[in-house]
């Protein structure tokens, strides 16, 4: 799935737990920046809804979530990549662990496209003419 961060448009879209793989990614085209993130996703887990309505099943939420959110009132956009631990009653000394990293490539496009490939199983040549095709 692709979700165009590029703050014209306030939205935000996320993957529940069956749809989700432990790794999500974002590439910036004008600073051959590609950012990777890997988290502990629990399979078995059940995440929190985050919708404030009364939900029959509220532990059928989001695992991962982009943000894109439009232009402010000072003119500044910005958008989030966020991963979610799953919810759990705790007992008396227990825990729950969740673990979230982000890894930051810089360099050509041919290098990071054979980053993208093998880490996230997606091409990043030619995905820019795709996602701008859409406007």
């Amino acid at each position: 799935m692709y979700f165009k961060t590029d703050g014209e448009k306030r939205s935000k879209i996320g993957l529940p737990r069956e749809h989700s793989k432990p790794v999500i990614g974002y590439y910036d085209y004008e600073n051959h920046r590609l950012t990777i993130i890997k988290y502990s996703l629990d399979k078995k887990g059940k995440y929190l809804s985050s919708d404030e309505e009364y939900l029959e099943d509220p532990y059928h939420g989001d695992v991962v979530n982009s943000y894109n959110n439009a232009s402010d009132a000072n003119g500044s956009t910005f958008f989030e990549l966020e991963t979610t631990a799953p919810a759990k009653a705790l007992k008396t000394n227990e825990s729950v662990s969740h673990l979230h990293q982000t890894f930051h490539f810089e360099g050509e496009e041919l290098f990071l496209n054979e980053i993208s490939k093998t880490i996230l199983g997606c091409e990043l040549i030619g995905l820019n003419n795709v996602l701008n095709s859409s406007k």
